[in-house]
């Protein structure tokens, strides 16, 4: 393999069979074999079909931090959600430069530089600003080794588990989950990332958990049950999943980039793939309208809804807004090829239906048709645009 594309390639092709993984760790070859999990999608709604996971990830996890009460860290003014943005001068970007460098420091206090949102209030208007300072961390004395001196002994840990948010109404709140609080584990296995949690409760369906809490420093064990939570994504639209309540701050940055050998026959073949896949999600979402697993006030939209999502992917980079547009001309094709007369899939079905009777359809049945078809795709306009309204004035 040369790209992580790659790896999820033989991943997917694998269907869940043992796969065989060969890595270097700190200069040695290392083999491995495991099998793939069932990769569940939050909304329950598999539009890209089955998925296959191995819980590896190109990203990194990022420099946002959980500090511990009473620990040294938080002695020295640190606080959760802060962003260590440097150590003893050096900047930090991320998991593996924090324990590399505070390993490093030895038993002398250390020089952290921190990145802090802080919210301020204007006559009516609360504003969020960023503060950076500096604050001197003082380490336990008497380690010896190395080892001993992890980022544990300053009470620094990575924010991934702290709740952020609590939902009023749902098993969170009415377990007294408060903002802050961390999620140690679930039914006995240690949590480790927020996907693990969320895949976790997906797995499970609807039956009890038993979930450790930590708040500030006392554990404590909850038994809670999934409730079907609805929310609105950024697009305004409606969604369901299974949840508890709770929220994060992503706390991932972006892996290493390395030039990408034959770029040419991957542009092609990423081209290829990412219209099939983009034809097969939009397809997919079809068939869950017509089931009854997505309402249609909720996923259909108009040109209201298409100018927000370019808005939105273009503040995102070119990238993610060529990607949108990309996949709006594969659902406008698709829709193009509806069988509704006066579209293209109409006349398609026109001309299978004549290549059957060998004979053409009479004109007034066309005309006929025509109208019908008229009438159809200007009832559907109007119900995405009444749609648009709905979602974004109301």
């Amino acid at each position: 393999i040369s790209t992580w594309e790659d790896v999820d390639e033989a991943v997917q092709e694998s269907e869940g069979k043992p796969i065989e993984i060969v890595f270097v760790r700190d200069g040695e070859r290392h083999v491995a074999t495991t099998r793939p999990y069932h990769e569940f999608s939050e909304d329950g709604l598999e539009l890209l079909g089955e998925r296959w996971d191995l819980g590896l990830r190109h990203e990194r996890r990022g420099n946002l931090i959980g500090v511990t009460d009473a620990s040294p860290a938080y002695r020295a003014g640190l606080r959760t959600w802060d962003r260590l943005m440097g150590i003893g001068g050096v900047p930090v970007g991320n998991w593996d430069d924090i324990e590399r460098l505070l390993a490093e420091t030895g038993n002398e206090p250390v020089m952290v530089t921190i990145l802090r949102q802080a919210s301020l209030k204007a006559g009516a208007v609360e504003i969020t600003i960023p503060l950076v300072f500096d604050l001197l961390v003082v380490p336990p004395q008497g380690l010896e080794t190395r080892k001993e001196r992890n980022v544990s002994i300053y009470g620094i840990e990575p924010a991934d588990m702290y709740v952020m948010e609590v939902t009023p109404g749902l098993p969170a709140e009415r377990n007294g989950i408060k903002p802050g609080d961390k999620l140690v584990s679930i039914d006995g296995v240690a949590l480790k990332s927020w996907e693990q949690f969320s895949r976790a409760i997906i797995e499970g369906g609807s039956r009890p958990h038993e979930l450790v809490v930590r708040s500030g420093t006392a554990l404590r064990t909850i038994t809670f049950t999934p409730e079907t939570i609805s929310q609105t994504n950024e697009f305004k639209q409606k969604t369901r999943k299974l949840g508890l309540g709770v929220s994060y701050i992503p706390n991932v940055v972006g892996g290493k980039y390395i030039p990408r050998p034959n770029r040419l026959s991957f542009a092609v073949k990423s081209a290829f793939t990412d219209t099939a896949n983009a034809i097969v999600l939009n397809v997919m979402g079809f068939v869950r309208i017509f089931q009854g697993r997505v309402a249609p006030t909720e996923a259909i939209g108009g040109p209201i809804m298409i100018a927000d999502i370019a808005a939105k992917s273009a503040r995102k980079g070119m990238r993610h807004f060529f990607n949108m547009m990309a996949m709006l001309s594969v659902l406008l094709g698709l829709l193009n090829l509806l069988p509704i007369p006066i579209l293209d899939g109409g006349h398609l079905l026109f001309l299978g239906i004549e290549a059957a009777m060998r004979k053409p359809l009479p004109e007034k049945v066309r005309i006929g048709a025509s109208y019908v078809g008229f009438v159809l795709l200007a009832a559907l306009m109007l119900f995405a645009f009444g749609n648009d309204i709905q979602r974004y004035l109301f």
